[in-house]
């Protein structure tokens, strides 16, 4: 997958295409991350907050923590699956340069421990 797939930074004057995602969010109440997949990011993002999502209802605000574009909604789906059974898969992706961070974010455990 690293060497398919270019990660993106989030900064103001991105503007996000309705395409099929993997996305990362981190709540700013507790600092945990979530992960899915969608075709509209920021229509996600905004059910996230707005509190339609259960799984992240009670971790609210939330912020796009990093982001990646597929070319087909299976191929995200298999990316959302392989993360949620390796987390440490996504932070050295991080680490290598595969995956960007949203701009003002720094990975978790980065300042620190470092990025394993």
């Amino acid at each position: 997958l690293s060497s398919i797939f270019s990660f993106n930074l989030i900064t103001p004057d991105v503007k996000i295409q309705i395409m099929p995602y993997v996305y990362i969010l981190k709540s700013l109440k507790d600092s945990k991350q979530y992960i899915g997949s969608t075709v509209d990011l920021k229509q996600r993002l905004k059910k996230h907050n707005s509190g339609h999502v259960p799984s992240t209802r009670n971790r609210r605000p939330l912020v796009l923590y990093a982001y990646q574009e597929f070319e087909s909604i299976h191929q995200a789906a298999l990316f959302e699956k392989k993360y949620k059974k390796s987390h440490d898969m996504v932070l050295r992706r991080i680490k290598a340069g595969l995956m960007k961070v949203a701009a003002g974010r720094r990975p978790e455990g980065s300042a620190r421990r470092g990025i394993v």
